[in-house]
């Protein structure tokens, strides 16, 4: 006892006791039961706390009778509350419990913590709050639940009182008529916040209410919405079906359909999603048959009928317009964005986005909206080449979308980043971030654009497992109907090319390109398509991508709109300057991977005209962005190019990254383990690389595995004996 307490007496040893420990001799402390002498600390008394929650009770027994009914207090609202909410709770005034928290911070039991106060330890909060008897937490679960909506408490922080206050309660089949009143005012905003946290307290008191009996079938649509974006569209789905069956209001019937049209989306059926709204829109509908014309806009654009879409989008905003309905416009606006992006006119979807926003902000039920509108403005920017701004502002846009548990947003969010990483040329980032194994949801065109990535990626690698992701892709490549995926297509492309098919490579960059009103997401594929159509011969295919690439620069101002025409005439024409030209835009777009190619197919039309010290020098700055990348089948393709050309003083050859080792790690991962010897949290890492925290979370797994490590402290310490090479990475 006298070693324990000799290494617990001192405040540093003290931090890194177990709180047992800290509380123990803390407790014997208090009651004058320990003595010093010298460099030993005795135990002299026969008081000693037998456990945890003993030890606990026995500090907060010091503290006054309205300083421990105010912690019991506290304990309901979490580890973390704030000043105000407590205020509420208690029926207090904030000047009032001042001297009552300054009695539990001195006493240890309470800390500050930023703008918040908190319980110094979870555990000392648990046993606060496990001491009351079920049935009075319940009763002031509720009680409290009904003291922040009064005072104005977000909807999600009265949710999180009111779960708890009918956990176990043994009268499912009642209604809390408070609850459910609470519900009909606030759900809307609730399930935009807090869909998690919605869906018991809405399953509770739909079970409760007779169908037909308001206001069941306003908080069944509110159930269903909920699940849909919690990410159960199966659950989402059996509610609205149901309700469709009994339900009768127009405005209810749009919000079914609506949940019901998405779910059907997420599971492929678009189109039979498509034939159900237009048997409703022939139905009883008045003043709210906008609404459902724009959930036919958006289910139109999910089948890549763009110019339909467009007109559809028009009539309901003109509709939503003359009726007033700011929650209808605002979803026409964003339908117009997404349009006008899909078509390849970023620069007109940008004004849209002022007109969309200043909506969504004004209107409480658009949270969802103003979600899907940061992550759309995040791809418009990046379609414009702004990948400076599009990738920290769709990092956002996910970070929002994690915390308000939106997993359906948050499954957007996810794509686009991995896409946009992929594009700015930051593979490993991309890789971790399409890799992720979440319980995401997420519709089948965004689970192809992930497994197109990753595919592509460790193809161009000559990694072997690009096989299981275009395997995975093939189920939900099924259900895209007309949707092209340029990161899948390419995959699949390449994948050909390398078993030795160049046919069948632009075969599958064909399928459907020509026919498809996605101008932007076909960019992508016109120069790997000339390229290969030039391969096998096929003139006419690669004079009609010519003059498609040639219609699409138009009078654009966009780096790699600019970029294509040039790069697949100069293909054609095996004109070198017209390909630099190409790479040039490519390098203002912040476009990596074609840079490269159209300087490897510039080095190969000069080599042809004889020119081998121009050759050389581009094949080598080709090379150059190929060993960047880590793009290992395309190293070796240069080689072997640059070689058939008599070119005999190339590039060294690059050596295959290491498998364990700090070799091993990739420039991101680098990057990763000087910034946690410098201290750094996830989030705080996540944000200095813009990156999110899972993607960050998974670099640091890499790291532990690679360096055969335990601990982050274990990155810190052999990080700092690699700090040379972490300057010169950073």
């Amino acid at each position: 006892m006298a070693d324990l307490a000799r290494g617990c007496y001192s405040s540093r040893p003290a931090r890194r006791a177990t709180l047992y420990v800290t509380e123990l001799v803390d407790a014997l402390a208090r009651g004058g039961a320990l003595t010093k002498e010298g460099s030993q600390v005795e135990a002299t008394g026969t008081r000693t706390p037998g456990s945890l929650a003993a030890a606990i009770a026995d500090r907060v027994e010091f503290l006054s009778a309205p300083g421990r009914g105010l912690l019991r207090a506290a304990a309901l609202l979490g580890v973390d509350f704030s000043v105000s909410e407590l205020a509420m709770v208690s029926g207090q005034g904030v000047g009032e419990l001042m001297p009552v928290l300054d009695e539990a911070i001195l006493a240890g039991v309470l800390r500050e913590n930023d703008f918040a106060l908190a319980f110094r330890h979870p555990l000392i909060r648990a046993a606060l709050y496990e001491e009351m008897p079920a049935a009075v937490r319940a009763a002031w679960h509720r009680d409290a639940a009904q003291a922040l909506a009064r005072g104005g408490a977000p909807a999600e922080r009265v949710a999180r009182q009111l779960l708890p206050a009918f956990q176990g309660d043994s009268s499912a089949g009642v209604a809390d008529e408070w609850m459910v009143q609470w519900l009909v005012d606030t759900g809307q905003r609730l399930v935009a916040r807090a869909p998690g946290a919605a869906i018991p307290l809405l399953r509770r008191a739909v079970a409760a209410i007779p169908a037909g009996v308001a206001p069941h079938d306003l908080l069944a649509c509110r159930l269903a919405d909920a699940l849909y974006k919690s990410g159960d569209a199966a659950g989402a789905a059996e509610v609205a079906t149901g309700a469709l069956e009994y339900v009768t209001r127009p405005d209810y019937l749009v919000d079914l359909h609506w949940t019901l049209t998405q779910c059907w989306a997420m599971e492929g059926r678009a189109e039979e999603a498509l034939t159900a709204l237009e048997r409703a829109l022939g139905g009883p509908l008045g003043r709210t048959r906008h609404r459902l014309l724009v959930l036919k806009a958006r289910t139109l654009c999910m089948l890549g009928r763009l110019d339909t879409a467009g007109q559809v989008a028009d009539e309901a905003l003109r509709g939503a317009t003359e009726a007033g309905d700011r929650w209808a416009i605002g979803w026409a606006l964003g339908t117009m964005i997404f349009v006008q992006a899909m078509r390849g006119n970023s620069a007109q979807a940008l004004p849209l986005f002022e007109r969309a926003l200043s909506v969504a902000e004004t209107e409480p039920g658009l949270a969802d909206l103003r979600l899907g509108l940061q992550i759309n403005q995040a791809a418009v920017l990046a379609n414009l080449d702004k990948y400076d701004v599009a990738i920290p502002a769709v990092v956002q846009a996910r970070q929002m979308a994690d915390e308000v548990g939106n997993l359906v947003r948050l499954g957007q969010a996810q794509s686009l980043l991995g896409e946009l990483l992929f594009e700015a040329g930051r593979w490993d980032d991309a890789l971790a971030e399409v890799d992720l194994v979440s319980n995401v949801s997420k519709d089948p065109s965004a689970e192809c654009l992930d497994l197109g990535i990753a595919a592509k990626i460790r193809l161009h690698r000559g990694d072997q497992s690009a096989a299981r992701h275009l395997s995975q892709a093939e189920e939900h490549a099924a259900r895209l109907g007309d949707l092209v995926i340029c990161a899948l297509a390419l995959a699949k492309s390449l994948e050909r090319e390398q078993a030795g098919s160049a046919k069948e490579a632009l075969a599958e960059l064909m399928d459907g390109m020509l026919d498809t009103e996605e101008m932007e997401e076909t960019a992508g594929l016109l120069a790997e398509a000339t390229r290969l159509a030039m391969e096998v011969g096929d003139q006419r295919t690669a004079a009609t991508l010519v003059e498609r690439a040639e219609s699409m620069a138009g009078d654009s101002d966009v780096p790699h709109h600019l970029a294509v025409a040039p790069h697949c005439r100069g293909l054609v024409d095996r004109d070198p300057d017209l390909l630099l030209a190409a790479a040039e835009h490519y390098a203002a777009a912040g476009r990596p991977l074609p840079r490269a190619q159209a300087l490897e197919a510039a080095g190969a039309a000069l080599a042809e005209r004889g020119d081998l010290g121009g050759a050389r020098t581009h094949f080598t700055s080709a090379y150059g962005i190929y060993s960047e990348l880590g793009a290992e089948w395309d190293l070796a393709r240069t080689q072997a190019k640059f070689r058939s050309y008599g070119i005999r003083r190339g590039p060294h050859a690059r050596h295959r990254r290491a498998d364990s080792g700090w070799g091993s790690l990739t420039p991101t991962e680098t990057k990763v383990a000087g910034l946690v010897a410098e201290g750094m949290s996830n989030p705080q890492i996540a944000a200095h690389l813009f990156l999110s925290r899972r993607t960050v979370q998974t670099h640091v797994s890499h790291i532990l595995a690679k360096l055969q490590l335990h601990s982050r402290t274990e990155i810190a310490r052999e990080a700092s004996r690699r700090g040379a090479e972490l300057e010169q990475a950073s």
